[in-house]
């Protein structure tokens, strides 16, 4: 088989978790310890079957895997806050539904503060446990627990003030 550009799965985890002055060394880093680190990670949350796909190169993967991935990275990093963007965009409604169980899981076990901006408001809405909207560089909306319970999900909408942005245009 011809050789192919860019890393496999595989090495983009293991890059992506050795500190930035070891980045030129990273093919060293494929130890097995590393690889059971990963294994071990990806066992405990799933990852839609991303095990099976670890040594192909990432320009053959399927998107739902690049999220994935991003996830695996995540749960290996430990960051105290995890910024996601779309990351259920274009994928079908079960695959989705999984990533962002898997994505609760990781943020709840490692007690990870969630940014997450979102491309199916009421679906999020009522799975995040808090929920702010912004708009026009300030907080427009800031709801958990009881009130968030209460609120009524059809008026969401009228929170984001974005009235002033399309007048000007």
């Amino acid at each position: 088989e011809n050789a192919k550009e860019g890393l496999t799965v595989l090495e983009n985890i293991i890059l992506s978790t050795l500190p930035e002055s070891n980045n030129s060394l990273f093919k060293k880093a494929i130890t097995t310890e590393r690889i059971e680190i990963i294994n071990d990670c990806i066992t405990k949350y799933g990852f839609l079957g991303i095990d099976k796909i670890l040594n192909k190169y990432i320009v053959d993967v399927q998107k739902h895997y690049i999220y994935a991935l991003s996830l695996v990275i995540a749960a290996l990093r430990h960051p105290k806050i995890l910024l996601v963007d779309n990351i259920t965009f274009g994928l079908p409604h079960d695959i989705a539904n999984e990533l962002l169980n898997i994505m609760k899981r990781i943020v709840q076990d490692q007690k990870m503060t969630l940014i997450a901006v979102m491309n199916n408001p009421k679906d999020e809405f009522d799975f995040f446990n808090r929920c702010i909207v912004m708009g026009n560089g300030k907080i427009n909306l800031d709801l958990s627990g009881e009130a968030k319970e209460r609120f009524d999900f059809s008026k969401i909408f009228d929170c984001f003030d974005i009235l002033p942005k399309i007048k000007d245009c």
